[in-house]
């Protein structure tokens, strides 16, 4: 039997192992779900042993290992941009970056030419080890779950890789030929970036955030603000261009931006109100949703092969709005670009990449594509006994074992309590997806506010995503064509004889970031929506990642019963235990 491991690490904030058997994806981990320190970028040495214990398998019963970057691009990368753009000052290699685990840009390349002293560090020994191009990994890990024949268009964006941040592949007989890439530091993801810093919010972390926030800067971009960004982005021959005197990160270790973007955006010597950070995120997604499709519209001009489906990976198609913009553009029947198939990778962040090294390293091997994966429970499972001794020192949790599981989960979100939800294997990727969930009635027009203000502990104006069975999903919201939508990875707008149903999980911009729920994906959560249809009629639930604001989240028992004990969760589903807090069954006794 073939091992193929796929790792990700010192890289952005990502930290990831993910191993492919014989041709079948068996698992996939973040390393930060063991650790708990949130976006670790350390070298994965707790995910790649539970990939091995869970196999009973040594080090060296893996065939070939894949690292998802390549250090000699990144120098030749590195050199060119010098060639271009001029030496920068010393911090910009020596200084160390805050978001990047502390390490600065010299530390993180020495570290990657080196990882194979860390399999030795930790497994004593190295498997026979190969580096992946970052897009190339990025690339094939969008591919694996697009099953079409025919040519493929497959999209990268993000901050950047080696020497690109945007690289786009034609994919055919699952083998990826490079027909456009735009060098760094030309960057959509360093756009989006630098305008989510100058508004005060974490860049390389919060623009999710700026994102939720453009939907409250009106129906329409303001055209002032517009024309000026628009004279700062521009694409021409299927490339991105980026007005440099508004970007630094070229030439700076942590700041994005220049003091022009600061004027340009009216930030300057001024706090900005609600509503302006709003306006000018909205024109900033605006933007997004514009050059991407013009980008992708070039490129494809230039293809001889026209492909009849498009993926996408990188942090940039993280962005769900931009996905339903891009989707909704290509599905149009005037378009002079069609698509018929469509693929958002929702593991399209660097932890992704440790999944598409092992598919490179798998074909390189094999001239064979994997299977592709059914869904993203792929990262580690706990038995109940296990969760038994988590709850026996939890002195301040009291526990009985479900005996109609579906229906009695559904009763306690129907009466409006707030339910932590843990079953089975955890999720790869960003996504809580009914395996580590905190789960709410998304009827109350009040639960949004209360899960953000005393649940996740989190700004009031970020939305939620729906869980909907597969089954009804239509009905409730404007579903593309008849694609199962299973990732939050898109929005769609919600059937406007629904959304007052649903008004916590519908953004006020009509739209939600949905996940349809089919009962071959995952049956057990799908027979919790089944029977809270049965009892309020309703057939969605409000579905968050089981973790409050900062941390990971959970992936062990005692990790979820520390998350549940400390937050105002009302109750914790754990395997086919319902666990409460002491001191709230003594309240309701007494």
């Amino acid at each position: 039997m073939q091992n193929f491991l796929g790792i990700i690490c010192f890289q952005g904030h990502a930290s990831a192992a993910a191993l492919i058997r014989d041709g079948v994806i068996t698992d996939a981990c973040i390393e930060d779900r063991f650790t708990r320190n949130k976006q670790d970028t350390a070298f994965p040495q707790q995910a790649v042993q539970s990939i091995l214990d869970r196999h009973h398998l040594r080090i060296t019963d893996i065939s070939h290992a894949a690292f998802a970057w390549s250090p000699r691009k990144s120098l030749a990368g590195q050199a060119r941009q010098l060639l271009q753009l001029g030496l920068p000052p010393p911090e910009y290699f020596l200084n160390a970056r805050q978001h990047h685990g502390g390490l600065s840009r010299v530390d993180k390349f020495l570290r990657m030419a080196r990882v194979g002293r860390e399999f030795e560090r930790f497994f004593g020994a190295c498997p026979p080890l190969a580096f992946v191009p970052n897009h190339v990994a990025h690339s094939y890990s969008a591919a694996l779950a697009t099953p079409h024949s025919g040519t493929l268009l497959s999209v990268v964006a993000d901050g950047s890789g080696e020497d690109a941040a945007i690289s786009c592949f034609e994919v055919r007989g699952g083998r990826h030929r490079q027909v456009a890439s735009t060098p760094i530091p030309h960057s959509f993801g360093i756009l989006y970036s630098a305008v989510t810093q100058a508004l005060g919010f974490v860049p390389d972390s919060d623009e999710y955030k700026v994102m939720g926030l453009s939907s409250y800067g009106g129906p329409v971009p303001d055209p002032q603000l517009s024309a000026a960004l628009d004279r700062v982005v521009e694409v021409r021959d299927g490339r991105l261009h980026l007005d440099l005197r508004y970007f630094q990160l070229h030439r700076s270790a942590d700041r994005f931006f220049t003091d022009d973007l600061l004027k340009l955006l009216n930030l300057d010597g001024t706090t900005p109100t609600f509503a302006a950070r709003a306006r000018i995120a909205r024109c900033l997604q605006d933007l997004l949703e514009r050059r991407m499709a013009e980008l992708i519209e070039q490129v494809v001009a230039h293809m001889p092969h026209k492909p009849n489906a498009l993926c996408t990976s990188g942090g940039v198609f993280l962005n769900c709005l931009l996905n339903e913009s891009l989707r909704r553009r290509f599905q149009a029947s005037d378009s002079h670009v069609h698509f018929e198939h469509f693929h958002f990778s929702p593991i399209a962040d660097d932890n992704g990449t440790a999944l598409g090294a092992a598919a490179w390293a798998h074909h390189q091997q094999t001239q064979k594509w994997p299977a592709p994966y059914a869904n993203l429970a792929l990262g580690p499972a706990y038995s109940a006994a296990e969760m038994e001794t988590a709850l026996r020192q939890a002195d301040d949790c009291v526990w009985r074992q479900l005996t109609d599981h579906a229906l009695e989960v559904a009763q306690e979100l129907a009466a409006g309590r707030v339910v932590a939800y843990y079953q089975g294997r955890a999720e790869f990727g960003p996504r809580a997806l009914g395996s580590r969930s905190i789960l709410a009635d998304p009827r109350p027009a009040d639960m949004k506010e209360r899960m953000n203000a005393k649940v996740k502990l989190r700004e009031a104006f970020r939305p939620y995503a729906p869980s909907v069975l597969a089954e009804r999903a239509d009905a409730y919201f404007a579903m593309p064509s008849a694609e199962a939508l299973p990732y939050m990875i898109e929005t769609v707008h919600a059937r406007p004889q629904h959304a007052a149903e649903i008004p916590s999980v519908v953004h006020n911009d009509g739209t939600s970031r949905v996940q349809t729920v089919s009962r071959d994906q995952n049956p057990g959560f799908h027979d919790v929506l089944a029977a809270f249809e049965r009892l309020t009629g309703v057939p969605v639930l409000l579905n968050t990642s089981f973790n409050l604001d900062g941390q990971p989240i959970v992936n062990s028992p005692r990790d979820a019963v520390d998350c549940f004990v400390n937050s105002d969760i009302d109750v914790l589903v754990m395997g086919p235990y319902l666990i409460e807090k002491k001191m709230e069954c003594q309240e309701v006794a007494a």
